[in-house]
């Protein structure tokens, strides 16, 4: 069977990417100064790419079939400390559709360290994709049918390096999402150069026609190790308040409007489920565009 061809990005999408050259992983550039139980730290926005947000409902990403959606964003890339083998550390976005009941659709991409899913404590770009709310369907990377990998240069799962430090150099990816109106299906790139592959529409429902919500922030498992809070970092493992090279950093949030034009959301939200164990922090300038920093060191003496 042969791959379908995508629609490429959109003309404002492509005329947006400017990326450095790869840094020993490509695709990972080095940033300039600016001017179990689930912990998550989000920012979700609301845009409208052919349609309007109902009546009532939180602030939302509301993609509508033509012309297509697309997202971009660029992550700054840590390699957080995980405290037990089952536990994982991820930066990501997502794209919903449907409700947050059991016929939930997502797309999700960024980077992750997850020792009992990769055998180690390495950063690793990743891709995950469920149709029912996480329940019977869906996998990581190529664990199991789903995600149709292009690219034969950069594997789903990749080692990212090298990694940021603290008061150190910064390190980022740049990811982009879009949905091909002709085939319907969501396409991802990485940095500037390279399409990795696609998620069919077959797989879902309500995202076989259009996103509901877009998100993009962090998340950890706290399994309570010893009936308290996990030391698993999220981010840089720094509260957003220390700000860049010691705080980790979403930044140029943007996604495409119905005008096949860049813009940034509106109604741009923020969500922590325990600030004092992890935070997030949102903000706007000319050289990061809508940015938002986040994270935390999880439990401490205000994190029990």
């Amino acid at each position: 069977m042969t791959n379908p061809r995508p629609m490429w990005p959109p003309p404002a999408v492509a005329r947006s990417l400017r990326f450095s050259s790869g840094i020993r992983m490509a695709g990972v550039r080095k940033a300039p100064s600016p001017s179990g139980e689930r912990r998550r730290t989000t920012c979700s926005g609301q845009a409208q790419c052919g349609g309007t947000a109902g009546n009532g409902t939180p602030p939302r990403t509301q993609c509508r079939s033509i012309p297509p959606c697309s997202m971009r964003v660029t992550i700054n890339v840590w390699e957080p400390k995980i405290e037990q083998p089952n536990e994982f550390s991820l930066s990501q976005l997502w794209i919903l559709g449907g409700s947050f009941g059991e016929d939930l659709n997502s797309i999700e991409a960024g980077w992750q360290v997850s020792p009992d899913l990769y055998g180690d404590n390495n950063t690793r770009l990743f891709t995950y994709w469920t149709s029912d709310a996480y329940q019977a369907t869906g996998c990581y990377n190529m664990l199991c049918s789903g995600f149709v990998q292009i690219n034969s240069e950069i594997a789903m799962g990749a080692s990212i390096f090298p990694t940021s430090s603290y008061s150190g150099s910064q390190y980022d990816i740049s990811i982009l999402i879009w949905k091909d109106p002709k085939e319907g299906n969501w396409w991802m790139q990485f940095g500037k150069d390279y399409v990795l592959g696609y998620w069919p529409s077959f797989l879902f429902s309500y995202l076989a026609d259009s996103a509901s919500m877009i998100e993009w922030g962090g998340e950890v498992v706290n399994s309570q190790p010893d009936g308290v809070h996990t030391s698993t970092q999220m981010g840089s493992g720094h509260f957003p308040e220390e700000g860049f090279s010691k705080a980790s950093y979403f930044k140029n949030i943007q996604v495409v409007d119905s005008t096949n034009n860049l813009k940034v959301p509106k109604g741009l939200g923020t969500f922590t489920e325990q600030s004092n164990c992890y935070d997030v922090q949102n903000g706007n300038n000319g050289d990061w565009g809508t940015y938002f920093y986040y994270g935390g060191p999880g439990r401490s003496s205000n994190c029990q």
